[in-house]
Order: C-alpha cells, then structure tokens, then sequence
C-alpha cells in the first residue's frame, strides 16, 4: 500500500467531503474518488458511509484512521531518522595507511573528515601493502592507502594524484653515493634488500631489466623503520619509495633514482562486494571531492 493512499484517506476523513478533499490535494474529484475506492478494495471493507454531501467513517474506518496515522508518523521518523545519519555519524572508521609520502596527506583528510562528522573516530593502521589488503580482505580494515599496483579482480579503488619515485637508499659512504641515477647494472655485487611485495618485486625486475644474478639478496621487508639502521651501519642497498625513505633520519643515507625514471601512484582501495560503512562511503566520497 502507498502511503499516498494513506494521505488521501485522512484528508478526506479530516474534511468529510471529497470535493473539498480533492481541492485540498490539488486532485479531480472523480481521481480522488476511485482512489477511495481502490483502498477499500484492498481492504475488502467500506471505510466511510456516503451521505448526500457528507462522509462518515464506518466502525472499520475509525479504526483504519487510528492505524493510518500511526503508520505515516512511523514513516516520517524513519525519513527524518535516515536524513539524520547522512550528516550525524557516529562510527569507527578502519583505515590503513603505507608509509610513504602519502601518509602525512592521509592523515590531513583524518583530521579534516573529522571536523565535518565529529563523531566518527579512526582507527589507524600503519602497515606494508600486504598487510594492508590482507586486512581488507579479512575486513579487519574497510579502506586502505597503499602503492598500486594491486589485484584490480578483488578491490574498487580511488587513485591519488601523490605518486612516488622508486630508487635506492645508501649510506653517504657508500660507493653508489655520488651517483645522480642508478640502473641495474650499477647493483652488481651488492646486497640488496627488497620489497616485501612480490607484485612489486616483479615490476622492478622488469624496470631494470632483472636485478644481475651477482647480486647478493639479503631478503625483504615491508617498512623501513629498521632496516635503514642496516644501511647506516652497512653497504647494504635498501630499493624502495623516496616518500618512505623521507619518513626517517636521512643525514647518513642518500635516495638515488632508477633511471629512467619510476613511478607508482597511491590508491584509496576497498574490497568488492563489501558494504561498507556509512562513515567508509563518505570518507571515500570526501577524498574524492578534495582530490587528495
């Protein structure tokens, strides 16, 4: 039933007669009519007595005004109640970052989300991409800032304008130090540190056209909090994002670029076929309008 049957119902209960309820909807009376009509089909029962130019409510027309009313008022609390949660949220919103130069413009669209939903509060992840999707995929998290590339058959995603530069991380001393650009060939012999990241891996084997079975891999990691401890007290090559090298103390180390030059852009991603919050869709919609 509609609830625009409802209306035409109690307007013409309220006024008894239906030109004059007609009138009052900006209906033909004939139109309100049959609508009446249709209603106490549905029903199967008469709802008003028809006098010469009154109407009158039949005992089960009393009680379908009672319940009419109640179920319009439930209906604008539910619209009011709905309209209400677009502007007042009040969640937790699961995000998890990378630690690159996207991190300190992630945080910023934090604090200015913030400001407009006051209510909702973040809880923030600071994780490898791997980490990150695997706690998307487990719904641990509901968005994530991560480097692309990523599956693009399990997740939707907004790309970023920040991007990064790929490149090596040595010490001062080391003797690739005073070098504008390195190649692939400039890291034969040398102990590399990789990506955690095996898709990542993979893209940079092919930008440097395979990393020379010279050298000597010493494993991976996924941030670089401790592992630039190694590069300052060895010759180790540390190969990673200029963004993540920049987040630590960088006085005893030097980032020198891929030639020719290497980008990744950064990505807001969530998993598909995945409801997300309400908070998770508006964040998403927010970086989105202030092209982060």
């Amino acid at each position: 039933m509609e609830t625009r049957l409802l209306e035409y119902f109690l307007t013409v209960a309220e006024t008894g007669n239906i030109t004059k309820a007609a009138t009052k909807l900006h209906l033909t009376q004939p139109t309100l009519s049959r609508q009446i009509m249709e209603l106490e089909q549905q029903l199967g029962t008469k709802l008003f007595i028809r006098g010469k130019r009154q109407l009158a409510l039949t005992t089960a027309g009393l009680v379908f005004e009672k319940r009419a009313r109640e179920l319009l008022g439930f209906w604008d609390q539910t619209k009011n109640e709905i309209q209400q949660t677009n502007t007042i949220l009040v969640e937790t919103l699961k995000i998890g970052c990378v630690e690159t130069s996207i991190s300190p413009l992630a945080m910023q669209a934090c604090l200015a989300f913030h400001q407009n939903y006051p209510a909702v509060n973040f809880n923030i992840t600071d994780a490898d991409g791997n980490d990150i999707k695997e706690r998307l995929d487990q719904n641990d998290l509901e968005l994530g800032f991560l480097i692309a590339p990523i599956e693009v058959a399990k997740y939707n995603y907004l790309t970023l304008k920040q991007t990064e530069t790929w490149g090596v991380v040595v010490r001062k001393t080391h003797r690739l130090a005073t070098k504008a650009t390195i190649t692939g060939a400039d890291l034969e012999n040398e102990t590399l540190l990789l990506p955690k990241r095996g898709i990542v891996r993979s893209e940079l084997q092919a930008w440097l056209k395979s990393i020379p079975t010279s050298a000597n891999i010493l494993g991976t990691s996924n941030l670089l909090g401790n592992v630039t401890t190694l590069a300052r007290q060895s010759d180790i090559c540390l190969l990673c994002v200029k963004g993540a090298f920049e987040m630590f103390d960088t006085s005893e180390l030097v980032f020198i670029p891929f030639t020719p030059l290497r980008h990744s852009k950064h990505i807001l991603a969530w998993r598909k076929n995945v409801e997300l919050s309400l908070a998770a869709q508006e964040f998403i919609e927010f970086v989105k309008n202030n092209k982060l």
